[in-house]
């Protein structure tokens, strides 16, 4: 029995959405069934595919979940396209591989992506790996944002600090000369 996968697709988009690029019915079917309930899900069933999706979700999509090995475009090809774009580079990116050594974390790190999981998919893991990801993402957002306002303030504060310098000096200008002037005429 085949699974209609585009019924699960974008079906709560008040979640965090999740891009996930895997061929393998059974793999997809899996990660779908331990995932939709908490997450709004898009699915590509290759890199190519998947950077299309990528193209039209970009704004939505909290984390990407690929597979290596897929035909047209692998997982490393894909995770090199989407983070050649330095503004993308904050979206973590999880491979699902069967396929994991040494030089392949290299090359995961290297590329861009944040961590991977190993197949078989062990279902808590994934969750577990996927809730770390987003959480951690979400604070990072809060932080740059309380900078963001923080950076905002500080330029506020000095400006009004320039003001107050200026209101300042003018007077204190005008009783310099007037002073001076004074002074002057003392002097004659």
């Amino acid at each position: 029995e085949s699974m209609d996968f585009s019924l699960y697709e974008n079906r709560n988009p008040s979640k965090p959405t999740l891009l996930i690029v895997e061929d393998t019915p059974g793999q997809l079917h899996l990660i779908i069934e331990s995932l939709k309930e908490q997450y709004n899900l898009i699915f590509a069933s290759n890199g190519l595919a998947g950077l299309e999706k990528f193209n039209q979700y970009r704004e939505k999509i909290a984390l990407i979940l690929s597979d290596v090995k897929m035909p047209e475009m692998d997982g490393f090809q894909f995770c090199k396209k989407i983070f050649e774009d330095k503004s993308n580079e904050h979206i973590p990116l999880v491979f699902i591989t069967a396929y994991f050594n040494r030089d392949e974390e290299f090359q995961d790190i290297h590329l861009g992506a944040s961590d991977y999981i190993q197949k078989p998919i062990n279902i808590y893991v994934l969750r577990e790996k996927i809730n770390h990801w987003i959480s951690r993402r979400h604070y990072e957002t809060m932080l740059e944002n309380l900078n963001d306002t923080l950076e905002g303030k500080i330029f506020q504060i000095n400006k009004l600090q320039d003001i107050i310098s200026h209101e300042i000096r003018n007077p204190l200008h005008v009783m310099k000369g007037s002073v001076y002037f004074i002074n002057k005429l003392k002097n004659k």
